[in-house]
């Protein structure tokens, strides 16, 4: 591949802003995009967040702006855009002067800049009433919405799991090559929420019906009855040490926004077969007071262990299969195979800024966990049941913001973290986070700030400091840095060992039409290295990746974000992994024009696994794609919206991976022969 076709991709806006250069008013669907990218932007293998919530709730808030005079620090925290010193800043604000008369009132609230403004506007407004306040049937029927939204997806290549075998006569697949999905949902307000979810993966059969379902209700904020969950639901306690199991965050652009903000219940909308509760869930309180009860019961998929003949009491589980798949015989056969049942409950006290609480958990399963014989695995959780109780601790102190979480397991084990977050000037904030899991700690749902997994937090210690500062009106910077020791054994590493990430952002916006940022990461570990006498000893092992970001708005209609990013990957004793990846996206958006379109053209080198890159992709409405990019090729997509009527839209999405490394795709029955992998989407939407 020539020089110049790699740079020209890259660089087509950097010449293209001197020829389109004209006022700007940048499109607010943008922004959801845009800060969906910032968070995952530090995705790697470790990450498997789901981001459904968080791209309900932007795309909520942004066709139903939140009422700034009336929004309770929960709603503000949910935009992911306000500090708790900002939030604490707005409240008092009103308490001094009154009720906000204008959006633009923001201006005056202390901490409140111009580019946290700029995210926020999208988001709000200003009214004087708001949720049960006012409510009545007439107003529920009146101001009710009602979503309904299918969704088809299949590739287009023949996958070797559809082709018949030689010996069976038959495909591995037992479903077929198209997957569906289906969802209704009713909102009133933020206050009443109704859905029912159905989902078929591609290759699962349906001869059953839908291979996932999920339904439930949920009701917020009516008086006493703070919360009410039927169905299915999730949990928020805390910061995500004890109970938590839906999306919580780690390490992310946004380098002082370390604080997780619980929300306890919420409404369940994604399609993760795993991470929720089924059964019933409610909170109770008032002004400070808050008591919190849960309890569920549903099947797991599990791997049955070949012990499990000699047992009298039961199956002897070996595993939890947590993919979701039900595509082959051997996956139907593990799907359902284990009972879990989960109930708990928190007590809360609120004041002000402050409040306080404790948490427990308890978690039985129907038959035995078997924990694996490897020695990194020594202190995994065994048996049928399992307990964890909580304390935790938040509140802001004039310009700070302080937060912490200590937990311990039914085996003795603690775990705990603590942080605070402090706005220096108006200019500086910082962050730090302490964390310590014993190697011991068995948690049951988490979702915590860690290096390791977030779900299992267990041997790590580790302090974060983060840094965020505006140098001047268009030039800003953000940096962190982690330490962090693994006590025992992990994964691939059988010595104690010690990580090191750091990272320096910065950022420049000229205007609105322009802005750019350079971002260089580097992230030093340990990794065994096998050498001839069969015994393994870990070696470091270093990643370092530089990113060059521009996006440009030539005008209203058009947006153009350019992308360059380069990584090197060492490890002691083998060769250097290298790559690039470059990519150039358009994104045309006219009012008063049905049509929209959006696509990507990407080019993409590493010498291996170790030297991939991860890059957010745009979807169809209320889906997100962030694939890793790796060996040598182009990607390209291409999003059509189709505004049928005015509540009525249709998309087309088009994706296609190119290699020139190879001429077969993946392996196993996902294997596909030839240089090219298409996917095609289709998704029709109503709302009523």
């Amino acid at each position: 591949m020539k020089r110049i076709d790699l740079f020209a991709v890259l660089f087509f806006t950097l010449f293209a802003s001197e020829v389109w250069a004209q006022p700007n008013s940048a499109e607010e669907s943008n922004v959801v995009e845009q800060r969906i990218e910032s968070i995952s932007s530090l995705l790697d293998e470790s990450s498997e967040l789901d981001y459904t919530a968080l791209v309900e709730d932007l795309n909520y808030f942004l066709a139903h702006p939140l009422n700034l005079n009336q929004a309770s620090a929960a709603d503000l925290q949910s935009l992911m855009v306000l500090s708790d010193t900002q939030i604490n800043a707005l409240f008092f604000h009103i308490k001094k002067f009154g009720p906000l008369r204008s959006v633009f009132e923001l201006q005056q609230v202390r901490g409140f800049d111009a580019g946290t403004i700029r995210w926020l506007l999208p988001f709000v407004f200003v009214s004087e009433s708001v949720g049960f306040n006012d409510f009545s049937w007439l107003r529920l029927k009146e101001e009710g919405s009602h979503d309904l939204m299918y969704r088809t997806k299949t590739t287009l290549q023949k996958q070797a799991g559809f082709i018949n075998d030689s010996n069976t006569g038959k495909p591995a697949y037992l479903g077929s090559r198209y997957g569906h999905y289906l969802r209704y949902r009713f909102q009133y307000r933020r206050n009443i929420f109704a859905g029912v979810t159905l989902e078929n993966d591609i290759g699962e059969s349906f001869q059953q019906g839908p291979d996932f379902r999920s339904a439930g209700i949920f009701i917020r904020d009516a008086k006493w009855l703070k919360a009410f969950a039927i169905g299915d639901y999730q949990v928020q306690f805390g910061q995500g040490l004890t109970c938590w199991n839906s999306l919580g965050f780690g390490k992310s652009a946004y380098a002082v926004q370390v604080k997780k903000n619980a929300q306890g219940f919420r409404p369940y909308s994604s399609v993760n077969e795993n991470l929720f509760f089924r059964g019933v869930a409610a909170t109770v309180g008032n002004k400070n007071w808050s008591l919190s009860a849960f309890a569920s019961r549903k099947k797991l998929d599990a791997n049955v262990s070949g012990d499990s003949l000699v047992q009298d009491d039961g199956l002897v589980i070996s595993s939890l299969a947590l993919g979701g798949l039900h595509r082959t015989t051997q996956e139907l056969a593990d799907k359902d195979v284990l009972t879990e049942t989960v109930y708990g409950g928190n007590v809360q006290y609120e004041k002000g800024v402050w409040k306080t609480g404790v948490v427990g958990v308890v978690q039985q399963f129907s038959d035995s966990i078997q924990a694996r014989s490897d020695w990194y695995n020594q202190y995994r959780f065994s048996g049928k049941q399992n307990h964890v109780m909580g304390w935790y601790g938040e509140g802001v102190w004039r310009n700070i913001s302080m937060f912490s979480e200590m937990s311990r397991s039914a085996n003795g084990a603690f775990a705990g973290i603590a942080g605070f977050s402090a706005a220096l000037h108006n200019s500086v904030s910082v962050s730090v986070v302490y964390r310590n899991y014993e190697k011991d700690f068995q948690s049951v749902y988490s979702a915590v700030f860690a290096e390791g997994s977030p779900n299992i937090p267990s041997n790590e210690k580790g302090v974060y400091m983060g840094l965020q500062a505006q140098l001047s009106k268009y030039l800003s910077i953000t940096a962190y840095t982690d330490g962090v020791a693994f006590p025992w054994l992990r994964y691939q590493v059988s010595a104690p060992s010690v990580f090191a990430d750091h990272l320096i952002q910065l950022n420049y916006k000229p205007d609105k039409k322009h802005e750019l940022y350079i971002r260089y990461r580097n992230r030093k570990t340990s990794i065994n290295q096998n050498v001839t006498s069969g015994i393994d000893f870990p070696v470091d092992r270093m990643n370092q990746q530089v990113r060059l970001n521009f996006i440009f708005s030539p005008t209203a209609e058009i947006r153009l974000h350019s992308r360059l990013e380069w990584v090197d990957y060492q490890e002691e004793g083998q060769s250097r992994e290298q790559g690039y990846l470059v990519f150039q996206d358009i994104t045309w958006k006219k009012l008063n024009m049905p049509v929209s379109i959006t696509a990507r053209y990407a080019l993409f080198r590493t010498d291996g696994w170790n030297a991939r890159m991860y890059a957010y992709e745009n979807d169809v409405l209320y889906s997100y794609s962030i694939p890793p990019y790796y060996g040598t090729g182009a990607r390209a997509y291409l999003i059509l919206k189709f505004d049928i009527r005015r509540n009525i839209d249709f998309w087309i999405r088009f994706a296609q991976w190119t290699y020139t490394d190879r001429t077969i795709i993946s392996s196993g029955n996902s294997e596909i022969q030839g240089p090219r992998k298409s996917d095609l989407t289709l998704q029709l939407r109503m709302k009523f």
